[in-house]
This record gives C-alpha cells, sequence and structure tokens, in this order.
C-alpha cells in the first residue's frame, strides 16, 4: 500500500509539473500573453498607496522596449466631482453592475459594468481617448472604480480619474441622480 501511495504521488507531480509547462508554453506563443511579472500603477486612495497591477500583455509591454509608464490616475472628492459634472466636460463611467445603475447614477453616466468591461474591453471603443473620465461605483467598500481607471489609463486614456466616494457620497449629497438607462 505504501509503494502504492508513492507512485501515485509521483504521477500527480509529474502531471502537475507538465500542465505548468504547457501553460507557460502557450502564455509565450499566445499573442495576448501575460507577462510572469505583472508591472503595476501606485494609486493614491485616501491617502494611502495601493499598487494596481496592470494587464498590457507580454508582446506589446516587449514592443515598447521599456518599462510601462503613464500619469497614475488620481482620486477626486464630491467637491472635484460636482465641479467636473457643472463643467459639462466629463464623462462619468459607473463600474457598478448595470442593475445597480438602472436603481440610480449619477445624471449622465454610462453604464460600463467592470465584469462586462474585463470580459470585453471593446464596450468602450467609441470613448475619446483623450476626453475627462471619472470613474465611480458604490464608494470606499468598491474597488472597481480604481481598477476600471487604471485599466483605462493602461489602454491610452489620458484624462481619467475616480471618484472614490462614488454613488453613495454623491446620492448623499443631494447632486444630480436619475434612474433607469440614459436616454
Amino acid at each position: 500500500m505504501n509503494q502504492t501511495i508513492k507512485i501515485i504521488f509521483v504521477r500527480c507531480l509529474c502531471f502537475a509539473g507538465a500542465v505548468i509547462v504547457v501553460g507557460f508554453v502557450y502564455n509565450w506563443l499566445s499573442p495576448g500573453g501575460l507577462p510572469l511579472i505583472a508591472g503595476h500603477q501606485s494609486v493614491i486612495v485616501q491617502g494611502k498607496t495601493q499598487d494596481i497591477p496592470l494587464f498590457i500583455n507580454r508582446k506589446e509591454t516587449a514592443q515598447k522596449n521599456s518599462p510601462v509608464s503613464l500619469h497614475p490616475v488620481e482620486e477626486i472628492d464630491t467637491e472635484h466631482a460636482r465641479q467636473f459634472f457643472a463643467s459639462g466636460n466629463v464623462i462619468f463611467l459607473d463600474a457598478r453592475d448595470y442593475e445597480e445603475y438602472l436603481a440610480g447614477h449619477i445624471t449622465g453616466a454610462v453604464s460600463v459594468p467592470f465584469t462586462e468591461f474585463q470580459n470585453d474591453p471593446e464596450i468602450i471603443a467609441g470613448l475619446d481617448r483623450s476626453a475627462r473620465i471619472v470613474t465611480y461605483c458604490d464608494g470606499t467598500e468598491c474597488q472597481t472604480s480604481i481598477d476600471l481607471a487604471v485599466r483605462l489609463n493602461e489602454m491610452g486614456f489620458t484624462d481619467v480619474w475616480f471618484y472614490f466616494g462614488g454613488w453613495n457620497e454623491w446620492k448623499t449629497a443631494g447632486l444630480p441622480v436619475m434612474k433607469g438607462s440614459r436616454p
């Protein structure tokens, strides 16, 4: 019995090793392969630094021949979000699920659920990469606004901010909201 357990254990290790090797080879050959060590963008959230991983694929990183260097996204508070809104020169992106967006959102905001964006980044294909963009979600318990902002920045959007207070602070401040889909 003891010999049988050893044989099973060795076979499992060999199988696991083979799977790992196949995975590395597939990633290396894949046009969208990821680097083994991902870069990151440091973002300051409520006075504390967070490192958000970047997901530029390995071949894009190699083509740049240098480490990824982006102007980091920045946090804005409710007053700055209100000022951006009043200027009319901003696109608010709601990173929450679509059902939450329908229940209430910042007036004029566009629904870009982060989970859908991860699966299909083309859902933002029509956005101007130089437009001022503010991402938000439910508030300080929600990180998806930061993740969405960093991904947009990584994709070449140059004026990206995140509103960490998000929907909860906006609504509490009595600022313009609407329900349902955008007209």
